[in-house]
């Protein structure tokens, strides 16, 4: 099956050739305020300064570096593409549920828990780069400067944050164990901030997607609307 991924963090609805003016002037301020809140929770999910310092980031680097290592050894060569393994619809934060199985069928799995993850995967993609390998590169749609998958066709592998697969994915992979790095005192004394974070997050992209859903459904009434053939009296 042929994997899906998307060009952009932010999947905004169109409206359609027969949408008047009032549908794209109010799908507009939906989708804008879809983008609003979408940049409020960009910005509340940085990592939480004094959480990381530069030892641990390099411990997971060097971790990501040896694992890309190993797989991509025998890995034969090909391009580099930036897509995005997800994408906020009106519907949520969407994944295709094909695309990991039909890559591949080697996965680590990342714990992210607390921002490691991005080191990680950029000593995989660095390596990949390095070997010529074909690879794709996933940024997270909420924070587009950092990673949250690479793919590895040619190896039939792919590295993923645990962010980007979800509690309730049945992806099952090799775990790598990146909470464990960080100081358990400083995440301790962070702890209720993160959770605090986590839940922020959450909120604003469930109504920055009921925001792009309002859209959705005003240009589909409308549709609905012009569809129906008037009665004769």
């Amino acid at each position: 099956m042929k994997p899906v991924f998307y060009s952009a963090p932010i999947t905004l609805p169109r409206p359609t050739n027969e949408s008047d003016r009032d549908v794209r002037t109010g799908m507009a301020q939906f989708c804008r305020r879809a983008m609003e809140l979408w940049r409020a929770a960009s910005l509340i999910s940085e990592t939480e300064p004094g959480l990381l310092n530069a030892s641990e980031l390099e411990t997971a680097r060097r971790r990501g570096l040896a694992a890309g290592k190993r797989v991509l050894a025998d890995c034969p060569g090909g391009k580099a593409r930036i897509s995005y393994l997800r994408s906020l619809t009106g519907d949520g934060i969407h994944a295709d549920a094909n695309t990991i199985s039909s890559l591949a069928n080697r996965i680590w799995l990342l714990e992210d828990q607390y921002g490691l993850a991005d080191s990680y995967l950029r000593a995989v993609s660095d390596t990949a780069l390095q070997y010529g390998a074909e690879c794709i590169l996933c940024p997270s749609p909420l924070r587009r400067n950092r990673l949250e998958a690479v793919f590895l066709p040619g190896c039939n592998a792919a590295f993923l944050s645990m962010n980007a697969v979800g509690k309730a994915s049945d992806v099952s992979g090799r775990r790598v164990h990146l909470d464990r790095i960080p100081d358990s005192e400083r995440k301790q004394a962070l702890r209720s901030t993160l959770k605090e974070n986590r839940q922020w997050v959450e909120t604003l992209t469930n109504r920055a997607a009921g925001c792009l859903k309002n859209a959705e459904i005003l240009r589909d009434l409308k549709a609905d609307s012009c569809a129906v053939t008037p009665q004769r009296l």
